[in-house]
């Protein structure tokens, strides 16, 4: 029985993770919906994703970081919201080479 609620608390914490790892990427800072989010010009992204690549270059945690968290305001298609994800996520990791080689794939 120990066993069963051991495993079953294993299931229900990734469960739990999932979806507050979803909230939190559908929700801005300012606690809106990513519905309600303004959608994000061709261009800003891309200017973007030209400062990442910079700011990646030279290492610069804080600035990724900063345009990370703006990118969080707006709304994303979901390429480029899996792509921002992934950087975040190499960012926090200082996977400075990875997160070169995702900006390369964006084709900026």
């Amino acid at each position: 029985m120990l066993e069963r609620l051991q495993a079953l608390g294993v299931v229900l914490s990734d469960i739990f993770e999932a979806d507050a790892e979803d909230v939190i990427e559908n929700t801005s800072e300012s606690g809106q919906n990513v519905s309600q989010k303004p959608e994000i010009s061709a261009s800003q992204l891309k200017e973007a994703y030209e400062m990442m690549k910079d700011f990646a270059k030279l290492y610069d945690y804080d600035n990724m970081l900063y345009i990370l968290d703006s990118l969080k305001e707006y709304q994303l298609d979901p390429r480029d919201r899996e792509t921002v994800h992934e950087i975040r996520k190499n960012t926090e990791e200082f996977q400075w080479e990875q997160i070169l080689n995702l900006l390369q794939k964006t084709g900026n």
